[in-house]
């Protein structure tokens, strides 16, 4: 597809606007406007030189041209930190991210594929052109929003064609969105010895008893652990939960009180109780007899947590990715800073280089139309000389 211009852009906007945050335009609505530009237009390049420009386009170049459109402030805004009352990816208790992925899906999907970074590159491009029209971000976490947008569009493209997986083996209809050449490319994936194995293999990794302890129960239903973290903040009033607090909550069953996973169950246990042989070791004795307890502070029962907890493949037990993925958006939001503040510094200097040389040559000028300025500070030099 050619790279939309502004004037196209107003008028889409103008067209299927004005918008608020509850009603942006559909990746459908765009397509259809892009069809119907194409028709319009009565000339199309049509040497392959011509084409080789217009794939060309970075998708940075083009996602900051959208993102530098007006109105931008009415879409759902987007920052790691949720800064401004926006949202982020595994956060978002809307839906909306999610929702837009699965329209890209039916709208953009004609030809089947295993996973979804066998996608091509500018497939993956596409889709996040489409995603930056609905969503807006300052242009400095572009790399950011496009790293987590990936991760996002991977696990629902793996969770969709799951679905339709089930639907296929019931011999079911399939979704009426979904070609006929994109289904039989599924159904061929599908059979595969390879994918089959594979499949097969994470069925039984899902329903391993882990070496005793049963399969892996939580009780948060559908939603995810980041969910769950920033919605147990804001009933704390803004404070994020301590850790042993959040494992609990998320293993314990609402109906009977208890933590049914077992393994869970024994890492909580551990880490109370290392938690208390801690604090027992910093009671201390007062000259009156009285036993004065040191409460530690949540930072530090949340040191003890991060030690006791198992971590495998990046994943901590009983948080998943969360305690990764925080602290690696808190490094890349530090080095964005210093990558902001190095270029500030670089403009300084060349602010500065560029002033030296205009005065430096102004200098010349004034030195050539008045000589004389010259020969009175050769004469000024040499009667200092003379006075030492």
């Amino acid at each position: 597809m050619e790279m939309m211009s502004r004037e196209e852009f107003d008028r889409f906007v103008r067209e299927h606007g004005p918008f608020t945050p509850d009603d942006t335009p559909s990746f459908l609505q765009f397509e259809t406007f892009m069809s119907q530009r194409t028709r319009r237009s009565p000339q199309r390049p049509s040497s392959s030189n011509a084409e080789t420009q217009a794939s060309a386009h970075t998708t940075t170049a083009t996602v900051d041209d959208l993102l530098d459109a007006p109105g931008r402030h009415l879409l759902t805004q987007l920052h790691p930190k949720l800064e401004g009352g926006a949202t982020w990816f595994k956060r978002d208790s809307t839906g909306k991210i999610t929702k837009s992925i699965l329209r890209m899906m039916k709208t953009d999907l004609k030809k089947a594929y295993p996973t979804y970074r066998k996608l091509p590159i500018e497939h993956k491009d596409r889709w996040f052109r489409a995603f930056a029209r609905e969503f807006h971000w300052d242009k400095s976490i572009t790399v950011i929003v496009r790293e987590a947008f990936d991760k996002q569009a991977s696990a629902s493209y793996t969770n969709n064609l799951s679905d339709w997986k089930d639907i296929w083996k019931l011999k079911k209809d399939k979704p009426e969105w979904i070609g006929d050449t994109a289904w039989e490319g599924f159904i061929n994936i599908w059979t595969t010895n390879k994918v089959a194995s594979t499949a097969e293999t994470n069925s039984q990794n899902r329903k391993s008893e882990r070496d005793g302890d049963g399969q892996f129960v939580h009780h948060m239903g559908s939603k995810s652990y980041y969910r769950r973290w920033d919605e147990m903040t804001v009933e704390n009033g803004g404070e994020e939960p301590g850790m042993v607090e959040f494992m609990e909550e998320v293993h314990t069953c609402k109906k009977t009180g208890l933590i049914p996973d077992k393994k869970a169950k024994r890492i909580l246990k551990a880490i109370k109780e290392k938690v208390e042989m801690t604090q027992s070791q910093r009671r201390s004795v007062t000259e009156d007899g009285s036993v004065q307890s040191n409460t530690l502070s949540q930072t530090e029962i949340n040191a003890i947590v991060m030690q006791e907890i198992p971590k495998v493949k990046g994943r901590h037990f009983g948080f998943g990715t969360l305690l990764s993925s925080r602290s690696t958006s808190s490094s890349k939001s530090c080095d964005l800073e210093h990558e902001e503040k190095l270029q500030l510094a670089n403009e300084k200097i060349a602010t500065m280089a560029e002033t030296i040389q205009y005065l430096s040559g102004f200098a010349k000028k004034v030195l050539v139309k008045f000589p004389e300025l010259l020969e009175e500070d050769d004469a000024d030099a040499t009667q200092d000389d003379t006075q030492e």
